[in-house]
């Protein structure tokens, strides 16, 4: 029966200690190893968005050459959207946008303030057709609203309301 010397055991544990602790210890590396390439690669990832939005911007500018960029106000996007708009749309969105019941020479006049140029027989005949397809209805003479919002008699232009629609629109009154 072979005997081993106690120091001997003593050194074969602290060197399998040790080789416990260097083993944790490159565990422990590679973990932040590996996070530390996840936060590279996120960085690589914005690197090339930005560098493909850089190109965009670029290609962009080189098309359209060096003119200096406007601002396009809400007025200018609803008129454009109004324009490109079929006139039965365009109604609808309006009485949707005034949020109150309306006369057709009122209307003509909003349309024409945001960009369309519709005539008032038009408009008014528009309004007929649209009541017939159930897209708008009215609430009395001159008094159109979009079908799928309620009313009611107190939303009828209260005194403030026609006030600033004859401030914005001299020579038209509500309901006309």
């Amino acid at each position: 029966m072979f005997m081993a010397d106690p120091s001997l055991n003593e050194a074969l544990n602290r060197a399998i200690t040790d080789l416990n602790e260097l083993v944790e210890a490159a565990n422990g590396h590679r973990s932040a190893r590996d996070q530390a390439q996840v936060r590279l690669d996120e960085a690589d990832e914005e690197v090339r968005k930005q560098t493909t939005l850089v190109e965009s911007l670029r290609a962009a500018a080189e098309r359209y050459g060096d003119a200096e960029p406007t601002m396009v106000t809400p007025a200018d996007a609803t008129a454009k959207v109004l324009k490109s708009m079929a006139r039965t749309d365009a109604i609808v969105f309006a009485l949707g946008q005034i949020g109150k019941p309306v006369g057709p020479s009122y209307l003509t006049k909003w349309l024409g303030a945001h960009g369309r140029n519709d005539r008032p027989g038009a408009v008014g005949a528009t309004l007929g057709h649209l009541a017939t397809q159930g897209r708008i209805r009215s609430l009395g003479y001159g008094q159109w609203v979009v079908s799928d919002k309620p009313y009611t008699e107190a939303v009828l232009v209260s005194d403030e309301a026609e006030r600033r629609l004859r401030e914005a629109f001299p020579g038209a009154a509500p309901g006309q």
